[in-house]
Protein backbone atom coordinates (compact mmCIF):
# COMPACT_ATOMS: atom_id res chain seq x y z
CA UNK A 1 0.00 0.00 0.00
CA UNK A 2 1.44 2.93 -0.86
CA UNK A 3 1.68 5.98 1.60
CA UNK A 4 1.35 9.54 -0.48
CA UNK A 5 2.70 12.86 1.10
CA UNK A 6 -0.69 14.17 1.57
CA UNK A 7 -1.44 11.94 4.04
CA UNK A 8 1.74 12.37 5.82
CA UNK A 9 1.35 15.74 6.37
CA UNK A 10 -1.23 15.75 8.93
CA UNK A 11 0.62 13.67 11.00
CA UNK A 12 3.88 15.54 11.02
CA UNK A 13 1.79 19.03 12.26
CA UNK A 14 2.62 17.68 15.75
CA UNK A 15 5.63 18.69 17.91
CA UNK A 16 6.18 15.01 19.08
CA UNK A 17 8.82 13.59 16.62
CA UNK A 18 8.19 13.10 13.05
CA UNK A 19 10.40 9.94 12.63
CA UNK A 20 7.88 8.03 15.78
CA UNK A 21 4.90 9.22 14.31
CA UNK A 22 5.77 8.62 10.39
CA UNK A 23 6.48 4.89 11.64
CA UNK A 24 3.07 4.45 13.97
CA UNK A 25 1.39 5.48 11.18
CA UNK A 26 3.37 3.05 8.76
CA UNK A 27 2.76 0.00 11.42
CA UNK A 28 -1.20 1.02 11.38
CA UNK A 29 -1.58 0.57 8.00
CA UNK A 30 -0.46 -3.35 8.14
CA UNK A 31 -3.98 -3.55 9.82
CA UNK A 32 -6.16 -0.16 9.22
CA UNK A 33 -7.01 1.53 5.55
CA UNK A 34 -4.80 4.61 5.69
CA UNK A 35 -7.74 6.94 6.71
CA UNK A 36 -8.17 5.11 10.10
CA UNK A 37 -4.34 4.51 10.60
CA UNK A 38 -4.71 8.46 10.00
CA UNK A 39 -7.10 9.47 12.63
CA UNK A 40 -5.57 6.15 15.16
CA UNK A 41 -1.94 7.88 14.52
CA UNK A 42 -3.19 11.37 15.46
CA UNK A 43 -4.75 9.93 18.69
CA UNK A 44 -0.93 8.52 19.29
CA UNK A 45 -0.11 11.38 19.47
CA UNK A 46 -2.38 13.20 21.68
CA UNK A 47 -2.28 10.49 24.08
CA UNK A 48 0.32 7.97 23.87
CA UNK A 49 3.29 9.37 22.61
CA UNK A 50 3.84 12.63 24.48
CA UNK A 51 5.41 10.52 27.58
CA UNK A 52 9.29 9.50 28.58
CA UNK A 53 8.93 6.93 26.63
CA UNK A 54 7.20 6.35 23.26
CA UNK A 55 6.85 2.73 24.34
CA UNK A 56 4.27 4.60 26.96
CA UNK A 57 0.68 2.91 27.41
CA UNK A 58 1.63 1.02 23.71
CA UNK A 59 -0.74 -2.16 25.16
CA UNK A 60 -3.03 -0.39 26.22
CA UNK A 61 -3.34 1.94 22.66
CA UNK A 62 -3.38 -0.94 20.64
CA UNK A 63 -6.24 -2.53 22.47
CA UNK A 64 -8.39 0.58 22.38
CA UNK A 65 -7.14 0.91 18.65
CA UNK A 66 -8.07 -2.45 17.47
CA UNK A 67 -11.09 -2.33 19.75
CA UNK A 68 -11.99 0.77 18.13
CA UNK A 69 -11.89 -0.11 14.93
CA UNK A 70 -13.12 -3.83 15.20
CA UNK A 71 -9.60 -5.54 14.32
CA UNK A 72 -9.34 -7.51 17.62
CA UNK A 73 -7.69 -10.12 15.92
CA UNK A 74 -5.30 -8.62 14.77
CA UNK A 75 -3.74 -6.96 18.15
CA UNK A 76 -1.38 -9.73 18.35
CA UNK A 77 0.19 -8.28 14.95
CA UNK A 78 -0.33 -4.54 15.22
CA UNK A 79 1.85 -4.58 18.44
CA UNK A 80 4.37 -6.45 16.61
CA UNK A 81 4.69 -3.93 13.77
CA UNK A 82 4.79 -1.19 15.79
CA UNK A 83 7.38 -2.61 18.50
CA UNK A 84 9.47 -3.25 14.86
CA UNK A 85 8.59 0.23 13.77
CA UNK A 86 9.62 1.95 17.29
CA UNK A 87 12.92 -0.28 17.54
CA UNK A 88 14.03 0.38 14.08
CA UNK A 89 17.32 2.55 14.35
CA UNK A 90 15.68 5.14 12.30
CA UNK A 91 12.11 4.83 13.40
CA UNK A 92 11.37 4.90 9.76
CA UNK A 93 10.29 1.30 9.08
CA UNK A 94 8.71 0.44 6.58
CA UNK A 95 6.69 -3.26 6.61
CA UNK A 96 6.99 -5.58 4.58
CA UNK A 97 4.73 -8.25 2.51
CA UNK A 98 6.24 -11.06 4.84
CA UNK A 99 7.99 -9.49 7.80
CA UNK A 100 10.20 -11.42 9.89
CA UNK A 101 8.02 -12.52 12.98
CA UNK A 102 9.10 -10.75 16.39
CA UNK A 103 8.46 -13.31 19.35
CA UNK A 104 5.65 -13.24 21.29
CA UNK A 105 6.58 -13.44 24.87
CA UNK A 106 4.90 -17.22 24.88
CA UNK A 107 6.92 -17.90 21.69
CA UNK A 108 10.55 -16.37 23.21
CA UNK A 109 10.17 -18.39 26.68
CA UNK A 110 9.55 -21.27 24.31
CA UNK A 111 12.67 -20.15 21.84
CA UNK A 112 15.09 -19.36 24.71
CA UNK A 113 17.68 -21.75 25.90
CA UNK A 114 17.23 -22.41 29.86
CA UNK A 115 18.32 -25.06 32.13
CA UNK A 116 15.79 -26.59 34.62
CA UNK A 117 14.24 -25.17 37.10
CA UNK A 118 15.44 -21.86 36.60
CA UNK A 119 18.74 -22.33 37.28
CA UNK A 120 21.34 -19.73 36.44
CA UNK A 121 23.26 -19.80 33.11
CA UNK A 122 25.40 -18.31 31.77
CA UNK A 123 26.25 -17.23 27.95
CA UNK A 124 28.71 -14.77 26.66
CA UNK A 125 26.70 -12.56 24.71
CA UNK A 126 24.55 -11.75 27.85
CA UNK A 127 27.96 -11.19 29.79
CA UNK A 128 28.96 -8.96 27.01
CA UNK A 129 25.77 -7.17 26.62
CA UNK A 130 25.92 -6.45 30.58
CA UNK A 131 29.01 -4.70 30.74
CA UNK A 132 28.41 -2.17 27.90
CA UNK A 133 25.25 -1.59 28.88
CA UNK A 134 26.74 -0.53 32.48
CA UNK A 135 29.59 1.04 30.89
CA UNK A 136 27.32 3.65 28.44
CA UNK A 137 25.06 4.26 31.83
CA UNK A 138 28.35 5.18 33.82
CA UNK A 139 29.62 7.10 30.88
CA UNK A 140 26.26 8.81 30.58
CA UNK A 141 26.51 9.95 34.22
CA UNK A 142 29.54 11.57 34.35
CA UNK A 143 28.09 13.55 31.59
CA UNK A 144 25.01 14.22 33.30
CA UNK A 145 23.58 12.64 36.33
CA UNK A 146 19.59 13.58 35.81
CA UNK A 147 19.88 12.39 32.21
CA UNK A 148 21.63 9.29 33.08
CA UNK A 149 18.52 8.47 35.89
CA UNK A 150 16.17 9.12 32.57
CA UNK A 151 17.70 6.80 30.63
CA UNK A 152 17.25 4.15 33.40
CA UNK A 153 13.22 5.22 32.86
CA UNK A 154 13.48 5.08 29.21
CA UNK A 155 15.13 1.87 29.25
CA UNK A 156 12.75 0.35 31.83
CA UNK A 157 9.73 1.72 29.84
CA UNK A 158 11.57 0.25 26.47
CA UNK A 159 12.21 -3.09 28.07
CA UNK A 160 8.86 -3.83 29.92
CA UNK A 161 6.52 -3.36 26.58
CA UNK A 162 8.96 -5.41 24.36
CA UNK A 163 7.73 -8.54 22.67
CA UNK A 164 10.17 -11.03 25.01
CA UNK A 165 9.11 -13.35 27.64
CA UNK A 166 8.58 -12.20 31.13
CA UNK A 167 11.95 -13.53 32.61
CA UNK A 168 13.92 -12.17 29.47
CA UNK A 169 12.19 -8.66 30.33
CA UNK A 170 13.01 -9.19 34.13
CA UNK A 171 16.77 -10.18 33.39
CA UNK A 172 17.78 -6.71 32.20
CA UNK A 173 15.04 -5.05 34.51
CA UNK A 174 16.96 -5.97 37.47
CA UNK A 175 20.55 -5.53 35.31
CA UNK A 176 19.09 -1.47 35.16
CA UNK A 177 17.92 -1.20 38.38
CA UNK A 178 20.89 -2.94 40.63
CA UNK A 179 23.72 -3.40 38.44
CA UNK A 180 23.90 -6.94 37.82
CA UNK A 181 21.92 -9.29 36.67
CA UNK A 182 21.51 -13.92 37.12
CA UNK A 183 20.59 -15.30 33.71
CA UNK A 184 18.15 -17.92 33.40
CA UNK A 185 17.08 -17.34 29.90
CA UNK A 186 19.17 -16.82 26.86
CA UNK A 187 17.80 -14.38 24.05
CA UNK A 188 17.29 -14.68 20.40
CA UNK A 189 19.77 -13.31 17.72
CA UNK A 190 19.47 -9.49 17.54
CA UNK A 191 17.48 -9.22 20.80
CA UNK A 192 20.04 -7.48 22.89
CA UNK A 193 21.81 -5.86 19.97
CA UNK A 194 18.33 -4.13 19.40
CA UNK A 195 18.08 -2.71 22.52
CA UNK A 196 21.71 -0.99 22.67
CA UNK A 197 21.05 0.27 19.49
CA UNK A 198 18.01 2.21 20.63
CA UNK A 199 19.63 3.01 23.61
CA UNK A 200 22.58 4.55 21.80
CA UNK A 201 19.89 6.47 19.46
CA UNK A 202 17.94 8.15 22.40
CA UNK A 203 21.91 9.19 23.36
CA UNK A 204 22.34 10.63 20.35
CA UNK A 205 18.96 12.86 20.68
CA UNK A 206 19.61 13.94 23.54
CA UNK A 207 23.03 14.94 23.54
CA UNK A 208 23.86 15.67 20.10
CA UNK A 209 25.81 12.99 18.08
CA UNK A 210 29.35 14.26 18.65
CA UNK A 211 29.04 14.01 22.46
CA UNK A 212 27.11 10.35 21.96
CA UNK A 213 29.98 9.20 19.80
CA UNK A 214 32.44 9.99 22.47
CA UNK A 215 30.29 8.43 25.22
CA UNK A 216 29.70 5.11 23.08
CA UNK A 217 33.45 4.93 22.23
CA UNK A 218 34.65 5.62 26.31
CA UNK A 219 32.38 2.72 27.26
CA UNK A 220 33.31 0.49 24.32
CA UNK A 221 37.71 0.45 25.61
CA UNK A 222 36.09 0.12 28.94
CA UNK A 223 33.90 -2.76 28.72
CA UNK A 224 36.53 -4.07 25.62
CA UNK A 225 38.47 -4.56 28.96
CA UNK A 226 36.66 -6.74 30.70
CA UNK A 227 36.62 -10.50 30.54
CA UNK A 228 33.14 -10.45 29.42
CA UNK A 229 34.12 -7.89 26.83
CA UNK A 230 36.88 -10.38 25.57
CA UNK A 231 35.09 -12.57 25.47
CA UNK A 232 31.78 -11.02 23.21
CA UNK A 233 33.32 -8.08 21.91
CA UNK A 234 31.16 -5.25 22.63
CA UNK A 235 31.02 -4.30 19.21
CA UNK A 236 28.77 -6.05 18.07
CA UNK A 237 25.98 -4.94 20.01
CA UNK A 238 27.02 -1.66 17.76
Amino acid sequence: MTIQKQNRSDILADPVSQRYKIAVFRALCTVLNEEDAKTAAENWVQNYGKGGSVFNGLNLYVRTTCQTYDKVGSQRELIQEISRALLSRDAAHVPRANPEPILTRMDADMMSVSSLSGSEIKTVEFAGFQVLLLSLLAELKLNDVALEKACRKFLLDVVQNLPWSETQQNQVVTLIDTGSAIQTRSYRSGQLKNLIQYLTAWISENLGQSVATKIVERALINASSTKAGQACHPGEFI
